[in-house]
């Protein structure tokens, strides 16, 4: 079980964004401790985005994300195999305050398979949450439902409380099936929020927005038993 975990973050953890195909915008794709408050509360997301080119900090250490004065990522990706969506979106605020300049966090939650008896079925819940510094500081800005059970009614009362006033998209029925053609499975990631910091701003011939098919994501764990 635990072997089958641990491949299901590594598969989670190549979300590249498209970005993978444009590491030559980007200094650092990786995981790096981040300091994101006077308090030197300290977290690791499983992947940061720093755009080449992105200045050090004008005023360290209030923009700084740790000793060295770097420059925090614009954007940053937690997965959640076994954090409550509650750990994950307080991280996510973390991530968005005052003494940062991190623009975009997504967070991504996945459920265990259910089982009926003692056989895992192919059902399990997946949810993504985007979060964006120009929407809210305080809320994700988009969350959409994407896995091959519908969310639990549970899990979107708990987004709801947080006082999103965007509601839940997606699989949230059981009677839907999410499609390819559906558009409203595809996350857009700002371009002007990623490239945020950089002389020049977004690079020629990045679209203004790089989207992320969450099916596409979804796929690669349909094969994993856990």
């Amino acid at each position: 079980m635990e072997e089958a975990w641990e491949e299901k973050i590594s598969h989670l953890k190549k979300i590249h964004l498209n970005l993978h195909r444009r590491d030559d915008n980007n200094e650092r794709i990786s995981t790096v401790d981040l300091t994101v408050s006077p308090k030197a509360i300290v977290h690791q997301p499983d992947r940061s985005y720093v755009p080449r080119g992105r200045a050090n900090p004008v005023q360290p250490p209030l923009l700084a994300a740790d000793q060295d004065n770097a420059p925090f990522p614009t954007m940053v990706v937690e997965i959640g195999v076994t954090q409550s969506l509650q750990s994950l979106h307080d991280k996510a605020i973390d991530y968005l305050c005052a003494t940062t300049d991190i623009q975009i966090v997504l967070c991504i939650s996945l459920w265990p398979r259910r089982r009926r008896g003692i056989i895992n079925t192919n059902l399990f819940q997946m949810v993504a949450l985007l979060y964006n510094r120009v929407y809210s500081v305080n809320h994700p800005q988009t969350v959409i439902s994407f896995g091959t059970a519908p969310l639990h009614p549970l899990s979107i009362e708990s987004i709801q409380r947080w006082g999103s006033p965007n509601q839940v998209q997606g699989h949230i029925k059981v009677d839907t099936v999410p499609v390819q053609t559906n558009d409203i499975y595809t996350i857009k990631i700002p371009s002007e929020s990623l490239f945020n910091g950089v002389p020049g701003g977004v690079p020629t011939g990045v679209p203004a927005n790089i989207p992320l098919n969450l099916l596409d994501l979804r796929d690669q764990l349909t094969d994993i038993q856990f």
